[in-house]
Order: C-alpha cells, then sequence, then structure tokens
C-alpha cells in the first residue's frame, strides 16, 4: 500500500504547526507533498526536512482550492500509483496514529470513498479544547482512496469544500478510534490572525465574532485528568494589543 500526503501552508513555522504536522506524516506516508504559499518565514526550509517534493504559490487565500488541486495534479503525475492520499492542514495532526493502517485497509477493501474523523480545536492553549457556538461540529474527510479523478471546485470564495465533492460513500472513523486536533486557535496570535483574515475576505456577523477570544467560552480538556485550569478567553486590551501586532494569513 502507497500512503501519500499532502499539506498546503503558509508561514508555520514559528508556532511550531508545520513541524509537527510533517513529523507526525513521515511516520505513515510514503511520500508527502507540500505546497508552498509563498511562505516569509523558515517554513519552507522546515518542509525541506521532510519532503522534496514542494511546489511554490503566490499567496492568495481565495485561491486555497486550486492550489489543492494543483497538489492532486502532481501526485497524478509522479507518484499515480498512491493508494491512499492523506490531506492534513500544516495546523492539524492526529491523536493516534497507530490506527492509520486499519482505516487504510478498510477503505479499500469495502471501497470507500474516503475517511472522515472529528475535528478538535484547541483554544488559547494545546490542552483544552471548545465546544460552544458549532466549533465541535466539525467533521474532515481527511483520507481519501486514490481514484485519480478527484477535483476541487474552481470558484474563489471564502470557507470552500474541504475535500474534493466528488468522493463518494464516505465512512466515519469512531472519535475514541481517531481525531484530528486543530491548533489553530491554540494561542492568542493564531486566533486574531484568522480572524484579521477572514474579515478582509468578507466574513460578518455571527461566525465572525465567535472568534473574538474576549468572550466566555466553553472548555473540554484534551486529555482529561491532567489537571490545570482552563483559559477560556482574554481580556479587551489584551486582545486589542494582539490585533496590532498580528499580519494576516
Amino acid at each position: 500500500m502507497i500512503i501519500t500526503g499532502i499539506v498546503k501552508f503558509y508561514n508555520e513555522s514559528n508556532n511550531g504547526n508545520l513541524e509537527r504536522c510533517l513529523k507526525q506524516m513521515s511516520i505513515y506516508c510514503n511520500h508527502i507533498i507540500c505546497c508552498n504559499d509563498s511562505s516569509t518565514d523558515n517554513s519552507l526550509e522546515i518542509a525541506y526536512k521532510y519532503t522534496n517534493d514542494i511546489i511554490n504559490r503566490p499567496n492568495d487565500f481565495k485561491s486555497e482550492l486550486q492550489h489543492k488541486q494543483d497538489l492532486l495534479d502532481y501526485l497524478y503525475k509522479f507518484y499515480p500509483k498512491t493508494d491512499i492520499i492523506i490531506h492534513l492542514d500544516p495546523d492539524e495532526c492526529l491523536d493516534n496514529i497507530s490506527n492509520i493502517g486499519a482505516l487504510c485497509d478498510e477503505v479499500l477493501i469495502k471501497n470507500y470513498g474516503g475517511i472522515r474523523a472529528h475535528l478538535l480545536n484547541l483554544w488559547l492553549s494545546e490542552d483544552y479544547y471548545r465546544v460552544d457556538n458549532a466549533f465541535n461540529y466539525l467533521w474532515k474527510t481527511f483520507l481519501w482512496r486514490n481514484t485519480g479523478e478527484l477535483r476541487y471546485p474552481s470558484e474563489k470564495k471564502l470557507h470552500q469544500p474541504m475535500h474534493p465533492p466528488n468522493i463518494k460513500n464516505i465512512a466515519t472513523v469512531n472519535p475514541r478510534s481517531l481525531q484530528i486536533i486543530h491548533y489553530g486557535f491554540s494561542t492568542p496570535e493564531l486566533i486574531a490572525r484568522k480572524y484579521k483574515t477572514y474579515k478582509s475576505l468578507g466574513q460578518t456577523g455571527w461566525e465572525l465574532s465567535r472568534l473574538i477570544p474576549t468572550h466566555k467560552t466553553e472548555l473540554f480538556p484534551l486529555y482529561p485528568g491532567s489537571g490545570g485550569r482552563p483559559i477560556n478567553r482574554i481580556n479587551k486590551k489584551e486582545w486589542k494589543e494582539v490585533l496590532k501586532k498580528c499580519q494576516l494569513q
């Protein structure tokens, strides 16, 4: 069985996200293909530690799906014998990689198009995840059977589908077996970066305001029994300072 991982990134080195993602992916993937969206930090240097299969594209958030399609096209050209594709964002990792092999076997034996897993959104720390305001409702189809014909839509807009829409017959993995941990909201700086990016692209209302970390939130421990009190918000002065310093994603 050949497993190929695909990752698209932009400036994910200082927060440790890219290193974490690629290091874990290198354990279970035969190949890793990256798309560098013109990072200005040393993300590209980190990526080269794990793969030489890197394509470079301009940083354009609304071209996200085209860049993901470029990753698939690269895979079709250079690694067409890939059986399973695993797609993760650079700020994601799996909480249990020991079940990856069994999930891949299941996809191929039962002819599934993919596997979806529950997404845990960490909030203001790496120890607690957020469950209010629909933060705990997201499932991501991260593991795909390679048909050679997977395609993303071509339109540019905010909040695009996370997997190619022509993946059919998707199975769900039990959260007790495997979940995806999302680090994208684990610090005030990361939250501010996403907030400013989404706002610049026209997002408004509840979907934008729920990202403001001055509101009290409901959190669950990532590892029950580990101790420590959750940080569920920061004050307004801190938020203004973080916003002032942060750069767009």
